[in-house]
């Protein structure tokens, strides 16, 4: 007996899964307690899924393709930061988000590689 909006859920994914197809969840609601649905929610989902072309507004997923379009003033590389913007880079970690708008952890650019303590990332 479906009990709330995660119990409808479940129900909707399992008849889905019956039928042969395959479900990936990709954003799971804190109110959807799928818990004891027969759901197993695996734990290494990773970072959300962000919009592309458009200034990265939460974490970015390891190996994501971003360009740095620009160098907080408090990062060791913001007096580079007219060579950095612009550059094409690949995630080496899911990123840290901070302060609403800016992004931390390794990148590499080619054959340059930096460690951003705070960058600000389009995703490609």
């Amino acid at each position: 007996m479906a009990t709330g909006k995660a119990s409808a859920v479940a129900e909707d994914l399992g008849d889905k899964l019956l039928g042969g197809n395959t479900v990936t969840i990709v954003d799971i609601h804190p109110d959807e307690l799928l818990e004891g649905q027969g759901i197993d929610i695996p734990s290494d989902l990773g970072a959300p899924v962000v919009s592309t072309g458009v200034r990265a507004t939460q974490s970015v997923p390891k190996g994501s393709v971003v360009k740095i379009v620009d160098v907080h003033s408090e990062d060791a590389y913001y007096s580079d930061r007219s060579n950095i913007s612009g550059k094409t880079c690949t995630l080496g970690d899911d990123s840290s988000f901070k302060d609403g708008e800016w992004h931390g952890g390794p990148v590499e650019c080619g054959t340059d590689s930096y460690y951003f303590y705070k960058a600000a990332y389009q995703v490609k």
